[in-house]
């Protein structure tokens, strides 16, 4: 069985320029795939946020998300993380476990976001429209 913390803790994940892949075992992980360069993913960043200042809200207590930044220019990948800064794990800059996520899980947009349980099972490849759905219904709940 693929191991998602297993895979993780063979590269570097940071949290405000720390390493700190420990933070992420036993939790559901969002890879969240985007890229500053493309408007979906700009303007998909803040219903992101949203969702995960209100991830508890949903039941989600043990939910991170983990930044794979498509884009090909390190000061777009700088932008994106100044832009998306609210605790989120990132991948480093041009990481190859990106692509190699991207291409295994057949991610075939961005932004797009890949939600793996602990045990490696793919919760959806298709997160960012579920999270649509879920503010469409309970946005004024919360």
């Amino acid at each position: 069985l693929f191991q998602m913390a297993s895979l993780l803790a063979e590269v570097n994940v940071f949290k405000n320029k720390v390493v700190s892949n420990a933070e992420l075992d036993g939790k559901t992980i969002g890879i969240f795939f985007v890229s500053h360069t493309e408007l979906g993913s700009v303007t998909t960043i803040p219903l992101m946020r949203k969702f995960f200042k209100n991830r508890e809200v949903f039941g989600l207590h043990d939910f991170e998300i983990v930044i794979a930044c498509l884009d090909e220019n390190g000061s777009d990948y700088d932008l994106l993380l100044e832009e998306s800064d609210v605790g989120w794990h990132y991948l480093a800059f041009q990481n190859p476990l990106i692509k190699d996520l991207y291409d295994k899980y057949n991610i075939d947009q961005s932004p797009a976001l890949l939600v793996v349980r602990p045990n490696g099972d793919v919760v959806t490849t298709n997160g960012i429209n579920d999270i649509v759905t879920a503010y469409s219904i309970f946005d004024r709940w919360i």
